[in-house]
């Protein structure tokens, strides 16, 4: 071997300007920080464990982060209790997000009332603890850090260190994206979030497809809002709205609006789903959340025991995408099949131990339902043949 054939080391410096070059244009969190890393040992570093978390501008979730070790990298996500609680409190992340400057542990020399993090890393070898602030430029702060197996000479943490604002601005892109996608899914659902995100955001920007509509409303709302607290209401409907979304969630449907305490939803015909597939995962849904509710007990004030909700099914072509004015856009599933399902949901309400649905939904279906009879409806030139199908979980009086 001579020495043209060994291959040079790589150096921080050439690290901060590949951050800054290349890694800025990544998607993927994960591939910046592992790119990183394996950056840090063609240097030399004995880098051991990292760790990146970043707050999320979600109502739901807290944060996210990236955990990488040398032979693993993978994503996070941290829940709103995790960052109240002993686990951040008290941490290098929570020091280094309000303090805004670097801070570093010797983890040879711990004390019983240090962190626990440091505790953790010190049994797995870690020797050398590097905490860095990330500062964005929306004045938010984020955390990162390093554990190395040997103590770094001065020179090196500093160098480590000084890596903060070129991660900062790598990472600040991918952050703002995630944000952005994590915020369109809250409100608008997965399905619109992706096409607003790819460039579907234009008013009159719309698709075609078949799909089972299901509109749900929660009985007897009006009574509760007089009985009830406006807390205990509050939670009533979140409850009430949890059970029907993770049940159209898990049946492959889509949650496309809140209205009042209406629930509007859509679960698409396409390649890997037949409509007959479709009409069982939307009466799945439903079943779902009655054994959820079912068992949910109220205050003796508002009842004692959860009100029903009605639902109503119906199959038929949608024209889905944005609507709205030129400044205030909805993106949402409107047509004949939605006009059908909201008529449907009316009849629903009287008929609360049963799905009402559409003949077209309940031959498509091809499951156990009993005619409801012809109904003339609002806005229909022609009487409309009716369904309904037994909900099995309801709880029994």
């Amino acid at each position: 071997m001579t020495a043209n054939d060994v291959k040079p080391r790589k150096t921080l410096d050439g690290l901060e300007d590949w951050l800054i070059r290349e890694a800025r244009l990544f998607d993927s969190p994960a591939d910046i920080v592992d790119g990183v890393c394996r950056w840090l040992i063609d240097a030399g570093l004995p880098l051991i464990r990292c760790r990146i978390g970043q707050r999320l501008a979600d109502p739901l979730m807290s944060a996210w982060g990236v955990v990488w070790r040398p032979d693993h990298v993978e994503d996070y996500v941290v829940d709103r209790e995790t960052l109240e609680g002993p686990a951040y409190f008290g941490s290098p992340f929570q020091a280094v997000v309000q303090t805004r400057a670097p801070r570093r542990y010797d983890l040879t020399a711990l004390s019983p009332d240090d962190h626990e993090s440091l505790h953790e890393q010190a049994e797995i070898g870690g020797r050398d603890y590097i905490a860095i602030p990330f500062i964005y430029g929306d004045g938010s702060v984020q955390g990162g850090a390093f554990v190395f197996s040997e103590k770094l000479d001065e020179a090196t943490a500093e160098r480590i260190m000084s890596l903060r604002h070129a991660l900062a601005a790598t990472l600040e892109p991918v952050a703002m994206r995630r944000s952005a996608r994590s915020l369109l899914t809250t409100y608008l659902g997965r399905g619109p979030a992706e096409r607003v995100m790819s460039g579907a955001f234009r008013r009159g920007d719309m698709g075609h497809l078949d799909a089972v509509v299901l509109f749900t409303d929660l009985c007897g709302s009006s009574a509760l809002s007089e009985r009830c607290s406006e807390a205990q209401l509050l939670s009533i409907l979140d409850t009430y709205f949890e059970a029907v979304a993770d049940g159209v969630k898990a049946n492959r449907g889509e949650v496309l609006k809140f209205l009042g305490d209406g629930l509007l939803a859509i679960f698409p015909v396409d390649g890997s789903v037949n409509a007959a597939i479709a009409c069982g995962q939307a009466v799945a849904a439903v079943n779902a959340a009655d054994a959820v509710l079912r068992d949910v007990a109220l205050a003796p004030s508002c009842g004692g025991v959860f009100p029903c909700f009605a639902a109503a099914l119906h199959l038929g072509p949608v024209v889905y995408g944005n609507i709205g004015s030129r400044d205030r856009l909805d993106f949402t599933v409107v047509g004949q099949t939605v006009n059908l399902v909201s008529r449907l949901e009316d009849i629903a309400k009287s008929q609360p131990g049963s799905i009402v649905c559409s003949q077209a939904f309940a031959q498509t279906w091809g499951g156990p339902s009993e005619a409801l009879g012809t109904r003339m409806l609002k806005g229909f030139s022609l009487p409309q043949s009716l369904h309904t199908i037994e909900r099995h979980n309801l709880r029994r009086s």
